[in-house]
């Protein structure tokens, strides 16, 4: 089961909810990654299970905000608009299958 927390840069305020690193459900599997187009920072769905837990990866991952493929890993925690590493709630915030 995936997990969500919130995001918050201590040093701009940038908030965001995604998972802490890789994650997967029963049949996604995403990653929190960065745009570096327009310095967003989402879960992308790298991958996909059937319901016999073979697995598929996918060839093009696309930011969700503008459509670039221009994506790098979200390395650090760092806040993608300041720099600064990012807090995260202990509370899960969303759970998802």
């Amino acid at each position: 089961m995936g997990q969500w927390h919130t995001f918050i840069c201590p040093e701009c305020d940038y908030k965001k909810e995604c998972s802490v690193g890789a994650d997967r459900g029963f049949y996604a599997e995403v990653k929190p990654m960065v745009c570096k187009e327009c310095s967003e920072l989402n879960n992308i769905t790298i991958g996909e299970f059937d319901g016999e837990n073979n697995h598929k990866k996918y060839d093009k991952l696309e930011c969700p905000d503008c459509g670039s493929s221009k994506l790098k890993n979200w390395a650090k925690q760092a806040c993608p608009k300041c720099g600064t590493k990012m807090n995260h709630s202990d509370r899960k915030l969303i759970l998802w299958d």
